[in-house]
């Protein structure tokens, strides 16, 4: 009988997860910085007080970066002046 599949080197749970967050992680980035998801992203954390939640390249990311910590603070303010807007109507 033939073979139809391929046998793949089996990996360890952590070095699976270990990828998948190194993926996900990536998806955030526009080559050395945030891009608009990561800024999000960081923002949401920051609102609800889940930055320890964030993945460490991310919050390692922008204590580094003026440009991303810029962009954090003025997408920080936006959101809590559509909250108070949103909640006086």
């Amino acid at each position: 009988m033939k073979r139809i599949f391929k046998i793949h080197k089996q990996t360890n749970r952590k070095e699976n997860l270990a990828e998948l967050e190194r993926t996900l992680v990536e998806g955030f980035f526009e080559g050395e910085h945030l891009n608009d998801a990561g800024i999000g992203l960081f923002v949401e954390a920051k609102l609800v007080n889940r930055l320890d939640d964030l993945p460490s390249k991310i919050k390692d990311h922008v204590e580094e970066c003026a440009l991303c910590q810029r962009e954090v603070y003025e997408f920080y303010q936006f959101m809590q002046d559509e909250n108070v807007s949103n909640s006086s109507v």
